[in-house]
C-alpha cells in the first residue's frame, strides 16, 4: 500500500491495528511515497493500492474518493496576521514562506499557479509536519499545510484558511480487479478509518 504523510499519520495507525486484530492472517506493507510515485507503483503493479490526492488520469485506475481535507495557513501566534480572519493572495506573495518538499508541494504549486501567486520561498522542508510547524512557531515564515496534519499543533501556531477555498479530495486508487485481500482492506478501510 502507497500512502503519503498526513494519511500515514492520521489513519494507518488506528486501521492497521485494527486490521491485524480482525484480519491477523494478512500482511500489509507501507510505501510512505508522493502522489505521483504511488500512482505509477499501483499502474506498474507493485503496490495494490495507494492513497492520493486528485483524481488521477487513468481509466485503469479505480478512485473511490474518501474525504476532503482542506488546506490551511499556519501562522505564529505572535505574526500581525494572526489578527486576521483570512489570509489574502496578496500576502502569500509577500510573505517568506515555507514550502513543503518531496512531493507535499503538490497542491502548492498548482494553487499558486492557478491564482497567478509567486510566493516567497524562504525554506524548503522535506518533512511535511513536525519541522515546519517548528519553523512557523519560531516565525521564520508562513506555511500551507492539509488539516489532517494539524490537529495536535502547538497553540503557538494558529490556522487560517486562505481567502480562496482550496481543498484536496484523498482518495485510495487500485487496479479495476483487485486482489481478494486489498479489497478487503479497501472495504475495511472505508467502514473503519473514516468513522
Amino acid at each position: 500500500m502507497g500512502t503519503f504523510p498526513s494519511v500515514t499519520t492520521k489513519w494507518i495507525p488506528k486501521i492497521l491495528k485494527k486490521m491485524n486484530e480482525e484480519y491477523p492472517g494478512i500482511e500489509v506493507s507501507i510505501l510512505e511515497e508522493n502522489y505521483e510515485v504511488i500512482q505509477q507503483l499501483v499502474l506498474e503493479g507493485q503496490l495494490d493500492c495507494g492513497f492520493v490526492a486528485d483524481n488521477p488520469f487513468f481509466f485503469s485506475l479505480s478512485f473511490p474518493p474518501l474525504k476532503k481535507d482542506k488546506l490551511l495557513c499556519i501562522i505564529s501566534a505572535e505574526h500581525p496576521l494572526a489578527q486576521l480572519n483570512k489570509v489574502t493572495l496578496k500576502v502569500l506573495n509577500q510573505e517568506p514562506f515555507i514550502l513543503p518538499g518531496k512531493g507535499g508541494d503538490i497542491e502548492l504549486k498548482k494553487f499558486f499557479k492557478v491564482h497567478n501567486i509567486t510566493p516567497n520561498i524562504r525554506y524548503e522542508i522535506m518533512d511535511t509536519n513536525q519541522s515546519i510547524v517548528a519553523m512557523v512557531e519560531s516565525n521564520l515564515g508562513i506555511s500551507i499545510l492539509p488539516q489532517l496534519l494539524l490537529n495536535k499543533i502547538s497553540k503557538t501556531v494558529i490556522t487560517r484558511k486562505p481567502e480562496i477555498d482550496f481543498s484536496r479530495m484523498i482518495g485510495l486508487i487500485n487496479l479495476k480487479n483487485p486482489s481478494p485481500a486489498t479489497n478487503l482492506f479497501i472495504i475495511f478501510f472505508t467502514s473503519t478509518a473514516l468513522k
